[in-house]
């Protein structure tokens, strides 16, 4: 698969190169996402016709819809109203959660992914009882916190 950031310039030329050996080119990019004060970096890839076309949408979103001296991003509004098909990723160390990991923010990491829960398929049992997130290989349990809305442990 190929997985660029903030754009999508390399699908073309990798899908009609991996095409050539009959496999499926697994298509995604890294966008930039404002949530609640804090941006970070985001991978989603294409399940579908219908994801593809929405990396094209967030993709020249976070170009087109930011004023001048900001870098590219989407908020997680747009992210919301675009997310039919596609896969997220909670990404790496320097991918929004990784950023708040870093900083020891879990209750905005729980706040995050429980909203994102509510338009993203969460393929992990796990989600509604213990989350965990893996960052470069270490495996840490996100410990619930004073201010974690008790719903999310439901």
């Amino acid at each position: 698969g190929l997985c660029d950031t903030n754009n999508l310039c390399g699908s073309l030329e990798f899908s009609e190169s991996i095409a050539k050996s009959k496999t499926q080119p697994i298509i995604g990019t890294q966008i930039n996402i404002q949530n609640n004060g804090e941006s970070g970096k985001i991978p989603l890839f294409a399940k579908n016709l219908e994801g593809y076309k929405n990396l094209i949408k967030l993709s020249s979103k976070s170009f087109l819809d930011i004023k001048d001296d900001d870098d590219p991003h989407c908020l997680i509004e747009d992210l919301e109203k675009n997310s039919e098909g596609l896969i997220l990723l909670t990404g790496s160390f320097d991918g929004l959660v990784g950023k708040l990991f870093s900083k020891n923010l879990t209750d905005k990491i729980y706040v995050f992914l429980k909203r994102l829960s509510t338009f993203f398929i969460v393929s992990s049992s796990r989600f509604s009882f213990r989350p965990s997130i893996s960052i470069t290989g270490v495996s840490s349990p996100i410990v619930p916190v004073a201010n974690t809305p008790s719903a999310f442990m439901n």
